[in-house]
């Protein structure tokens, strides 16, 4: 909260009523103006009104004796509120009858005035036609989007994990994604798994709600954990020394879990028995 031509400022209490369904406060820090820049020692205090969201009680004074203020222009404190809002709502923070400013007497008289807000740029559009297909390679797959109609800076792209939550695998400034084995957190992309991938649109910093897209590779052979093209017993080899290890183990191989569970077990190695001995052409 900026003040001007202040003469004498000692303190201030202001109550501060918003609408609760469009910001949810987060906290107020006091500027400099009212200590002098640190020359003096102040009470700043903040705190919602019964500790319920929508009013803001705010108070301060400089504590020297005897009682002198500060006169100028400048910033008393700032306000930090998380937009919680639909995109065109709207708030006001308006000043209640409560508030005041004094100078080292008394009251002085002051004019306030209210701040308006309407969300708008705090949101941006989805991508449209996310579609997700093979990719030219085999073990890779590729995605295609629109942009938003407002435009994009770049994308982030996410990718479901055997836990069930949407990890980040990359990042694009074009409307396409291949998702392959040089992704430090993608690929190892098993055949027949159904793999399910976000993509956000991002502009001057604020992300898009995520467009969500399904899609599996088709080539290949399940349990064919080396990629030579063929299961045999390298394939055994590489199961058995990983087996038993649990997602986030430290010798978890995404490749030997076939079955995309977690869990390099039984399960995968009934993956290699069934296609054993296959080469794929």
């Amino acid at each position: 909260m900026i003040i001007n031509n202040a003469n004498d400022l000692f303190a201030y209490g202001f109550d501060v009523a918003y609408n609760s369904s469009v910001l949810e406060y987060v906290s107020g820090n006091e500027a400099g103006f009212l200590s002098g820049n640190g020359s003096v020692s102040t009470a700043f205090n903040t705190a919602l009104e019964n500790g319920a969201a929508g009013k803001l009680i705010i108070g301060n004074a400089r504590l020297v004796s005897p009682a002198t203020g500060v006169s100028g222009s400048g910033n008393l404190f700032t306000l930090t509120f998380k937009v919680i809002g639909a995109k065109d709502s709207a708030s006001d923070l308006v000043f209640g009858s409560g508030s005041f400013i004094s100078d080292s007497k008394g009251d002085v008289l002051a004019t306030f005035k209210k701040a308006s807000l309407k969300v708008g740029a705090n949101q941006i559009d989805s991508v449209g036609n996310l579609v997700g297909a093979l990719g030219t390679d085999i073990y890779t797959l590729k995605l295609n989007w629109t942009a938003p109609s407002s435009g994009a800076d770049s994308y982030i792209i996410l990718r479901k994990g055997v836990d069930g939550k949407f990890t980040q695998i990359g990042t694009s400034t074009t409307a396409s994604f291949i998702d392959n084995d040089t992704l430090s957190s993608g690929g190892k992309i098993v055949p027949k798994i159904i793999y399910q991938y976000q993509v956000k649109a991002v502009k001057n910093g604020i992300q898009s709600n995520a467009t969500t897209v399904s899609c599996s590779e088709t080539r290949g052979l399940v349990g064919d954990n080396n990629r030579s093209g063929r299961v045999d017993g390298r394939d055994v080899e590489l199961l058995a020394r990983h087996y038993g290890a649990k997602v986030g183990d430290s010798g978890f191989n995404p490749l030997a879990d076939t079955t995309f569970d977690g869990n390099i077990d039984g399960s995968d190695l009934i993956d290699i028995g069934a296609n054993f001995g296959f080469v794929y052409e």
